[in-house]
């Protein structure tokens, strides 16, 4: 699963606007050829701006599934 995927679900789950930040998508593209490390950096900044954002993020960095999207096929 790519990194943009992840971050395309993560958006999709979280309950709040994040319409603004939509402009990532096409950021993240570009640093998928970043480390890991790097992005740590960058979503840091983003953390207290995009809350749960940012803990889903990292849950799906961290290559844990989520099991709905597995159990329905969506």
């Amino acid at each position: 699963i790519s990194f943009a995927y992840c971050v395309n679900e993560c958006i999709r789950h979280v309950d709040i606007d994040l319409s603004w930040v939509f402009n990532l998508n096409a950021f993240v593209l570009d640093v998928e050829l970043l480390s890991l490390k790097l992005l740590d950096i960058i979503f840091d900044e983003y953390r207290l701006v995009l809350g749960s954002f940012s803990i889903v993020l990292n849950r799906c960095r961290f290559g844990i599934n989520d099991e709905r999207h597995s159990s329905d096929g969506t």
